[in-house]
């Protein structure tokens, strides 16, 4: 977590995708920090800066410590992103705030994630190394170029195993809509998370006429080509200028 700063509008902290760290956001900055809004990466271990600590297996022994380490953070405006794996984490730590009775983030923003109620139960983390990788290239395009070295798979899919582990051994439990402004995003060629399912994740609000939901051209890893037009979806959102859903 960063230190504060000054001259700040609000936080966003943003949650990684299976196999995948802080690096991705940091683009994001220069984009979101000029409408002041500042990114804030949140690091799993396992991975880029925390590479040599062991990797977390249950959503509990991740949502614990990022719930403790936002107490010092929440006295000042904040929203959470989250991507695939990011989202249902950050979806489970703003429940966790609930319970504490900490402030919440004035949004919930979701990507490229089926809501937690209607997602598919697979075990594909116990598949041998080299079937689940296959299995992950067939399906989620953007791996098939990064799997195709074989240093790169060495240091990814111990990380991708830990991850499916977490994501997939983490059963969903009902409770109350979250008093959380909802909004979601996905890929217009995401055949996992497909954008007509966006729409389930507005049961989770309390405010579902405010709830927003906006497919972009892309597969199931759109926000990398798609982010400039996904930050500016995000800050339009969070300085109240308007987003109109796109489904």
């Amino acid at each position: 977590m960063p230190p504060q700063t000054g001259n700040c509008l609000g936080r966003l902290f943003c949650f990684p995708f299976a196999g995948g760290g802080a690096g991705p956001y940091y683009p994001w900055r220069p984009l979101l920090g000029s409408h002041g809004i500042h990114v804030c990466g949140v690091q799993l271990p396992g991975r880029e800066t925390r590479i040599n600590e062991p990797f977390v297996r249950t959503m509990a022994g991740v949502v614990s410590p990022i719930c403790n380490a936002l107490r010092s953070y929440c006295g000042a405006p904040f929203a959470f992103f989250g991507h695939s794996m990011g989202a249902l984490i950050a979806f489970e730590v703003t429940r966790e705030l609930r319970r504490r009775g900490l402030p919440l983030p004035q949004w919930l923003l979701i990507s490229g994630a089926q809501a937690p109620h209607r997602r598919k139960m697979e075990h594909l983390h116990l598949l041998p190394r080299k079937e689940f990788l296959a299995t992950l290239a067939a399906r989620y395009g953007g791996l098939t170029d990064v799997l195709a070295c074989q240093e790169v798979v060495d240091l990814l899919a111990p990380i991708l195993q830990a991850d499916f582990e977490l994501v997939e051994r983490h059963r969903h439990e009902s409770s109350d809509p979250l008093p959380v402004r909802i909004a979601a995003f996905g890929g217009t060629q995401d055949e996992w998370a497909p954008a007509e399912e966006l729409h389930h994740w507005r049961e989770h609000t309390l405010y579902q006429d405010e709830f927003r939901a906006t497919a972009f051209d892309g597969d199931h890893f759109f926000l990398i080509p798609a982010r400039k037009l996904l930050t500016a979806a995000i800050a339009a959102l969070w300085t109240g200028s308007g987003h109109n859903a796109r489904i």
